[in-house]
C-alpha cells in the first residue's frame, strides 16, 4: 500500500489542477463576435474577409507590407 502521504499529495496535486481549470474563463474578444466588418473575399477565394478599411485590393496589401519586408542583395 502506497505511504498516506503520497497519496495525500497526489489528491492535493489533483485537485490543484482541476481547481484551476474550473477556475479559468475566457472572454471573447471581440473579433468575430459580429460579421458585420467582413466582405465578400476574392473570385476563387474563401467567401469572406477582414481587413483593415484602406486595403480593398492586394495590392494594396502589398504596399502596405513592402515596408517591413527584408530584401536581400
Amino acid at each position: 500500500m502506497p505511504h498516506p502521504s503520497k497519496i495525500l499529495t497526489l489528491f492535493l496535486l489533483g485537485s490543484v489542477l482541476v481547481l484551476s481549470a474550473c477556475a479559468s474563463t475566457s472572454k471573447p474578444t471581440g473579433f468575430l463576435s459580429s460579421y458585420q466588418e467582413f466582405r465578400a473575399g476574392p473570385e476563387g477565394g474563401v467567401d469572406k474577409v477582414w481587413s483593415s478599411p484602406e486595403i480593398k485590393s492586394p495590392a494594396d496589401w502589398n504596399q502596405l507590407i513592402d515596408k517591413y519586408k527584408i530584401r536581400y542583395s
